[in-house]
């Protein structure tokens, strides 16, 4: 085996992963929608002392994580493609190796300012704190903030309205 042929069998991974997974279809990754939410209420809920849970630890693999990790902006959403070229398949942005790579995690971590009280959010990825997108690159993001781009998935969007079975109509007849 030579290292084009592993970069092709990495890319068919990839491949298979962006539009089982990734952005390759909305739908892939707006079901972690579910998930976002419930990281979000157990954040909300400790700030307004309703919880004093201080730990909501979950586990799942790449078929959790990649989607979630999508929804939150982590990740290049350029359409892969089969007949790309050696050359662009090496510069892709796309990587599962590197998004979510076998013992993947994602750690949201809250904090409060003692100067200000305000909230911000960290968020770890592979133990390594990455800034959350959307928050210009800022590593500690105002709560405030990341409640306005979480906002769509938080209040508008109904997973379950989304893959709800259409209503059968009648048909028209002509």
């Amino acid at each position: 085996m030579d290292q084009t042929f592993l970069n092709r069998l990495d890319y068919a991974e990839d491949l298979e992963a962006f539009y089982e997974q990734g952005a390759g279809y909305k739908i892939n990754y707006e079901m972690a929608t579910v998930l976002l939410k419930d990281i979000y209420y157990y954040i909300k809920s400790f700030t307004t002392g309703d919880t004093s849970i201080v730990g909501n630890l979950r586990f799942g693999h790449a078929e959790t994580t990649l989607p979630l990790m999508t929804l939150l902006g982590y990740g290049d959403r350029t359409k892969l493609l089969a007949s790309w070229s050696d050359a662009q398949i090496n510069a892709r942005g796309f990587r599962t190796s590197v998004l979510s790579p076998t013992a993947s995690n994602i750690d949201f971590r809250l904090y409060r300012s003692k100067t200000n009280h305000k909230y911000y959010v960290s968020v770890w990825i592979q133990e390594i704190e990455a800034p959350l997108p959307g928050c210009d690159g800022a590593m500690y993001c105002k709560l405030s903030k990341v409640e306005k781009i979480w906002s769509y998935y938080l209040n508008e969007y109904s997973f379950k309205t989304e893959c709800a079975k259409p209503k059968n109509k009648k048909p028209k007849h002509q």
